[in-house]
């Protein structure tokens, strides 16, 4: 139960930077209001100093806020993104996330609707403008009443809730133990490379890069430094085409230290929490490799994964049921063509988790071949007999 006795200890996600906090007082303020604003900066400020472990009361007592103004302002700031909380016996974790600049604001239906529901569509276009942000409002819909808890939701708009669109950073959350922040120590500490000149987004592309290769913090540290260019604009600095390849040749001369672990073999026994655990957290070149008696993925294989993560937008578990589901009616086989369109179906049908593409994969193509009918319109590949599809 949440207590002024809790602890709590402050984490990032990304880089937090000051520099912008005149788009969070321009941007957000109108939306969730001074004293939210206020405790975003408060944590902020603890953060960047260092003080990132103490009781509530001791936010409390330095910042003159109730508890329920604290509670309050918690919840609206994990509505709008800037704030994860996670708790466990009494103890809990606030992640930071960075504010959002212009471009990225308005190109999220919710947040832009807030900010029109609360400053009018005039002042919006004005501050668009002087951002520099082109965008048309013509064919524009308010969708400020989709934000549940935080803030009112007229009843009748319930069925057009959508809230996972608002918090962007949280959509493809990675199941993995990569720390942004100890990646982050590492380049600060191996190259002079100013931390403020990457933005989220670029470490979170390095983040996505180590999971889907399980390279650790100081791998990807090394990649990222070997990869910055420090002539081009803010947004550009890390070269993302020399990461992939770099990450692809790091594959082949890499030689573990590590004593090979046992092989998870998947029977029908396999507990399924199990088995979508395994999925969720490994990287989809330990799978491949894993599959293959150790031995690691040819390059055409690993742009299979690379392609599966960044233009089907899938994660590592579902990336990993789709090459256990390929593989087991391939008879041990990888093919481009086959597994593209298995993404294409997941994605279709809105698949996020491991547990969902196993489930539509595995269960429903059992339950499904035990019927005779099929819709020939349909070209979607969860259903029909998957042997026999064009490879």
């Amino acid at each position: 139960m949440f207590t002024i006795e809790s602890n709590y200890t402050i984490k990032s996600k990304g880089i937090l930077s000051f520099d912008n906090t005149n788009f969070l007082y321009n941007l957000y303020l109108p939306i969730i209001g001074y004293k939210s604003t206020f405790v975003y900066m408060l944590l902020m400020n603890e953060y960047k100093s260092k003080n990132r472990k103490n009781s509530i009361s001791y936010l409390l007592n330095k910042s003159n806020l109730t508890t329920s103004d604290f509670l309050l302002s918690r919840k609206t700031l994990e509505s709008i993104g800037l704030l994860n909380t996670y708790e466990k016996n009494d103890d809990y974790i606030f992640i930071l996330s960075s504010v959002l600049l212009p471009n990225d604001f308005f190109s999220n239906t919710i947040l832009k609707g807030l900010f029109v529901n609360k400053v009018g569509q005039k002042r919006a276009l004005e501050i668009m403008e002087s951002y520099e942000v082109d965008d048309d409002y013509k064919d524009f819909k308010d969708v400020s009443a989709t934000v549940n808890e935080s803030f009112v939701v007229d009843e009748k708009d319930k069925t057009d809730l959508n809230c996972g669109e608002l918090i962007t950073n949280n959509i493809n959350d990675i199941k993995d133990n990569f720390d942004e922040e100890n990646l982050l120590k590492y380049v600060e500490e191996k190259s002079a490379i100013d931390l403020t000149c990457l933005t989220n987004d670029e470490i979170v592309a390095i983040h996505k890069l180590g999971s889907l290769y399980g390279f650790n913090e100081k791998i990807m540290g090394q990649i990222l430094i070997d990869s910055y260019r420090d002539e081009k604009p803010i947004g550009s600095k890390i070269d993302l085409t020399y990461c992939k390849n770099r990450c692809k040749k790091e594959v082949r001369y890499f030689k573990p230290k590590a004593k090979k672990k046992d092989i998870f073999t998947i029977s029908s026994t396999t507990d399924e929490a199990s088995l979508i655990n395994y999925y969720e957290t490994n990287s989809p070149r330990d799978f491949l490799k894993e599959k293959q008696n150790g031995v690691e993925p040819v390059s055409s294989d690993l742009d299979i994964i690379l392609f599966l993560s960044e233009n089907m937008n899938l994660s590592n578990g579902v990336i990993n049921v789709i090459l256990e589901y390929t593989i087991k009616n391939l008879n041990g086989q990888i093919n481009r063509k086959y597994i593209e369109k298995i993404a294409a179906t997941l994605t279709r049908k809105g698949v996020k988790s491991a547990l969902d593409a196993y489930d539509l994969l595995f269960n429903s193509h059992n339950k499904s071949s035990e019927k005779t009918e099929k819709n020939d319109e349909d070209d979607d590949v969860i259903g029909y007999d998957l042997d026999k599809v064009d490879i």
